[in-house]
């Protein structure tokens, strides 16, 4: 029962202790979040998460009100270049990945846009062509990562910048592609990962730059970033139970087998029989225009190069945006 007062405040102040509220600590209401083409719930470190995750731009993000989340956008990978000859077609690289922390988003809709991978080189004997860049992915202004450098071709052609650089050509000395993280756009709290793509020799092309290393080896791409945003699935098991994101593609060397793709879904430089990258979100799957495998879906990885004008490079794969919080 109610404490009855003439008093209007006194009353206001009696009902609360005698009801027992706390007016002083209000219940506050959990964050939540609507939008992504999936959502997610799990537990990692003995916290529970929500993850909703972005896999085109059909879906934007919609935030009801402030709160804490962890952020991973990842650029679109760029495109594997046809060759003129054996060793010359370079591997494409990867989008750039951003990653934070604890990054606190306003109230509102946020317009996410998810980034294409490059196409591959065509091919058109004699030449050979070039990969094209991968596209941009974003969280409206706030989180724009630039797409992968495409791959180079014929002798001593630079690789292009992007979020990594794509391979140089081979059968000269092509320099790999800059990694540009001017390009991007990211809060204070956030970093960006990319790296150049490798240098072309007389014996090889370059492979891709990966988002966390450059392509090494004969012709291989460069591993992707491991970020544990969301589980891995255990089996086959991933190293530390997360993926890679942006491999960059393999190149090709006068000979087959070629470079390998990166970690993280890149596409190897080589015949069909040859998988991409390994631990990708979506590993790399058969392409039927092509014989070459391509990038993953939605892992922001490069394309691999191809050994042949009569062959085309593959294409990149396109990018992903994760958000999670707390629930």
């Amino acid at each position: 029962m109610g404490i009855k007062s003439n008093s209007p405040k006194e009353s206001y102040f009696n009902f609360f202790g005698a009801s027992a509220k706390d007016a002083v600590n209000p219940y506050v209401v959990p964050f939540t979040a609507t939008g992504g083409n999936s959502t997610s719930t799990f537990t990692q470190s003995s916290t529970d998460y929500k993850a909703h995750i972005f896999t085109d731009s059909s879906t934007n993000l919609t935030v009801p009100s402030p709160g804490s989340i962890d952020v991973l956008v990842v650029g679109g990978g760029g495109g594997g270049a046809s060759g003129s000859a054996p060793g010359r077609g370079g591997g494409g690289g990867a989008g750039a990945v951003i990653y934070e922390a604890n990054y606190t988003i306003a109230a509102g809709t946020h317009t996410v846009t998810i980034g294409a991978g490059g196409e591959g080189g065509a091919a058109d004997p004699p030449g050979g062509n070039a990969g094209s860049d991968g596209v941009n992915t974003s969280i409206a202004s706030l989180f724009i990562a630039l797409g992968g450098g495409g791959a180079q071709t014929y002798s001593n052609n630079a690789g292009r910048p992007g979020g990594s650089g794509g391979g140089g050509a081979g059968n000269g000395s092509g320099e790999g592609g800059a990694e540009n993280p001017g390009g991007s756009t990211k809060p204070p709290g956030a970093t960006i990962y990319g790296n150049n793509g490798q240098d072309g020799t007389s014996g090889r092309s370059g492979g891709g730059g990966g988002a966390g290393a450059t392509g090494s080896g004969d012709a291989d791409g460069g591993n992707g970033q491991p970020i544990g945003i969301i589980p891995a699935p255990t089996v086959p098991a991933p190293e530390g139970d997360y993926y890679y994101w942006g491999a960059g593609g393999g190149g090709q060397g006068p000979n087959t087998p070629s470079g390998a793709g990166g970690k993280g879904g890149g596409a190897g430089g080589q015949t069909a029989a040859a998988a991409g990258g390994s631990y990708g979100y979506n590993n790399a799957q058969p392409d039927p225009a092509t014989p070459f495998s391509r990038a993953g879906d939605n892992t922001g990885s490069g394309g691999g190069g191809a050994s042949s004008s009569g062959t085309p490079g593959s294409a990149g794969g396109s990018g992903i945006v994760i958000i999670r919080y707390q629930v």
